[in-house]
């Protein structure tokens, strides 16, 4: 059913428009209701009878982001697939429990005395999830962070390590992909796994040389390249398989005879060893020499401090998570607050921390009711949330001191992200920050709009359809979301800016 609140409420200027900051009540009205919101009001009637007849399942909610009045509502409390909408909840709730200026680290210890330059026993790892080192073919990022925790070192009085590098992701546990994944999706990188240690996304990169010769990254992976390309095509059409036996990637398809060729990212089956490997390489070139190699662990972590500490700031990982939609750093922070907030780093212990966080806000018993993220991504077509849980975390999120942080993490329309290529005509560029989503028979679009009047409206539109439809959300669903949102900047008469 639809309901819009387009008539002005008599007593509003005796109440001073004073609702709750969290409200969204069917029996709210504008308090500046005027005859172009009332038609826009029509307008959004029109638009989702026009989908629901075309048998899209369609949920949607508009308010008002500095009232909270809710403008208009439609199913705002049925529970749809979110998709990646659902990175509006895992990274809000980072922000607050960790601030924008925390950090996800990896801290290094000392199993044994340090005497003379030399730590006598073994440097251990703990992982808890920094996902920030995503430059995987040249190494740069992972080198940056080895030489980091080379000078923590020898500023400890290390310079050599007579032991291992143990490295520890124990901190997670050991489900690394969700058990509602499609299957289908394991082995493309937005599916990659989620753990304590990780670089590039859990994923390599594998590229061509000027020889036509295949090359592995980052630098320090231990693992065979097997060429069964063929040298042919004008454009390159090539994927890798994982061969466990053999512990090898074989390289199929075609790839053209000259020219350069871009390195695709193939999901890494070991995330963990192999971001071992890489800082064993990285701390080696960086004057720090670890005789004894790398092993998993598995006994206790020793109890002493920390004596070397990196990490990525929060804001750049929710601002990857959110601008480019990056399923793996979502998940490793969808963990990390369930380690550190949760009571474990596992799914459904980040679930638990996020829940804790939207039930501090005061969200309303409606929309707390229709949270049910499962892996944070949004990739599983377990998640279910409602138009107006995400209208409410947005405009919770709004009220927050972190919230630049985290309006400057959504796509703009027109400009940048997920976003770039839509609503590019100058009327209407950058009036947008949006969440995007789409899993199979599932499509969402979730954020905030400047009308030309510059007032700023939070939405959500999250719309559910037949899975056999081929096309259906490239050719039918943005465009049509894409009018909804365009006669949302169009929806008051105050002017232009």
């Amino acid at each position: 059913m639809i309901r819009t609140h387009a008539r002005a409420f008599r007593r509003a200027h005796a109440l001073s428009c004073s609702f709750a900051p969290l409200a969204l009540g069917t029996a709210l009205a504008l308090c500046s209701a005027s005859p172009a919101l009332a038609q826009s009001s029509r307008t959004w009637s029109a638009w989702v009878a026009e989908l629901e007849r075309d048998a899209f399942a369609v949920g949607l909610a508009i308010v008002d982001l500095k009232s909270g009045e809710l403008l208009f509502e439609a199913a705002a409390d049925r529970s749809f697939k979110p998709a990646s909408t659902a990175k509006l909840l895992t990274t809000a709730a980072a922000l607050e429990l960790l601030g924008p200026e925390g950090r996800v680290e990896t801290e290094l210890r000392a199993a044994g005395p340090i005497e003379g330059g030399e730590l006598r026993g073994d440097l251990w790892a703990i992982g808890w999830g920094d996902s920030g080192l995503q430059t995987a073919f040249a190494g740069a990022d992972i080198h940056a962070r080895a030489e980091e925790l080379a000078i923590a070192l020898r500023a400890a009085g290390i310079t050599k390590v007579t032991g291992k590098l143990v490295y520890d992701g124990r901190e997670f546990d050991a489900e690394r992909t969700h058990p509602e994944w499609p299957k289908s999706d394991l082995q493309y990188e937005w599916a990659a796994p989620v753990t304590a240690l990780s670089v590039g996304g859990a994923c390599v990169e594998i590229a061509f040389d000027a020889e036509r010769k295949p090359v592995l990254g980052p630098p320090g992976i231990v693992a065979q390249l097997v060429d069964r390309t063929s040298k042919q095509a004008k454009k390159p059409s090539w994927h890798a398989v994982w061969l466990e036996a053999q512990q090898a990637w074989e390289l199929r398809g075609e790839i053209p005879a000259r020219g350069e060729i871009a390195p695709i990212r193939a999901v890494d089956p070991d995330p963990e060893r192999t971001w071992a490997r890489a800082m064993h390489e990285g701390l080696r070139r960086h004057g720090v020499a670890i005789d004894g190699g790398i092993a998993p662990a598995v006994e206790a972590a020793p109890a002493s401090a920390a004596i070397a500490r990196s990490g990525t700031p929060l804001a750049e990982i929710v601002f990857h998570a959110n601008k480019d939609s990056m399923n793996q750093p979502t998940g490793c922070l969808w963990k990390h607050l369930g380690a550190r907030f949760g009571g474990g780093g596992s799914w459904n212990g980040g679930a638990k921390a996020v829940a804790g966080v939207l039930e501090t806000w005061g969200l309303s018993e409606k929309a707390r009711a229709q949270f049910g993220i499962v892996d944070g991504s949004g990739l599983s077509h377990a998640n279910r949330a409602s138009a107006r849980l995400l209208v409410e975390t947005l405009r919770a999120a709004s009220q927050r001191p972190w919230w630049p942080a985290f309006s400057v993490s959504l796509p703009r329309a027109g400009v940048d992200g997920t976003l770039s290529d839509r609503m590019r005509e100058e009327i209407y560029r950058g009036r947008v920050r949006a969440k995007t989503g789409w899993i199979g028979g599932a499509s969402a679009l979730a954020g905030t709009v400047l009308t030309k009047g510059d007032r700023e409206l939070a939405f959500a539109v999250l719309i559910e359809y037949d899975r056999k439809r081929q096309g259906a959300n490239r050719n039918t669903i943005k465009p049509a979301v894409d009018r909804l949102v365009r006669s949302m900047i169009e929806s008051d008469e105050r002017g232009s800016r």
